[in-house]
C-alpha cells in the first residue's frame, strides 16, 4: 500500500510539473489496473489471445517460446534469492524517482513483458506493468499466481543478479 500511495504521489507531482513546463510525460494517476494489453491484441504462436493476467501455463508458453521478456517487481534481496531463469529485476519503486528505469531504454514498445510478483494480494506487478503501458509499452501481462505459482509448478528458476 506504502509503494501505491508513493506512486500516487509521484504521479500528482508529475503532472503538476507537466503543465508548468510541459516537458514531463504524463502519468496515470489511477491506480486501477488496466484490464486488457493496450493493443488488445496481443496473441500467442498457437493463436491464443492473452488478457492482461496470465495463468502459469500462459506463461510458461511464452517462456518456452523465448521471446518474451520475463521481469521480477519484488525486492532486489528476493529476486537475489530466486527468480524466474533470466528474469530482469524491475523494482516499482524505480518510477518513482523522476527518471525511467534502464529497462526501458533497452527493451522496444513492443516487447512482449510478464511482470510477476509474489503474487496473492501484492500490486507491485500490476504497478510495474501499469507505468510500462503508460510509457507506451503495447504487449504487457502479469503473472497473477506471481513467483510462486512458477516454483509449484517445477518451471526454470535461478538465484544472484541476472548478467
Amino acid at each position: 500500500m506504502k509503494t501505491l500511495l508513493g506512486i500516487l504521489i509521484i504521479a500528482i507531482i508529475g503532472q503538476i510539473a507537466g503543465a508548468i513546463d510541459g516537458s514531463v510525460r504524463s502519468v496515470r494517476t489511477s491506480a486501477a489496473p488496466i484490464a486488457e494489453p493496450v493493443d488488445g491484441d496481443d496473441t500467442t504462436q498457437q493463436g491464443e489471445t492473452l488478457g492482461f493476467y496470465l495463468d502459469v501455463p500462459q506463461a510458461q508458453a511464452l517462456y518456452e517460446a523465448g521471446e518474451t521478456v520475463f521481469a521480477d517487481a519484488r525486492s532486489i534481496d528476493q529476486y537475489e534469492e530466486g527468480h524466474i531463469a533470466g528474469a530482469e529485476h524491475l523494482d516499482p519503486d524505480a518510477f518513482t524517482t523522476g527518471e525511467d528505469p534502464d529497462f526501458v531504454y533497452i527493451y522496444p514498445m513492443d516487447q512482449r513483458i510478464v511482470i510477476y510478483c509474489p503474487g496473492g494480494e501484492c500490486d507491485a506487478s500490476d504497478l510495474v506493468a501499469i507505468r510500462l503501458q503508460d510509457l507506451g509499452y503495447t504487449s504487457v501481462h502479469v503473472l497473477k499466481p506471481g513467483y510462486p505459482g512458477w516454483v509449484e509448478a517445477g518451471l526454470p528458476t535461478e538465484a544472484g543478479s541476472h548478467e
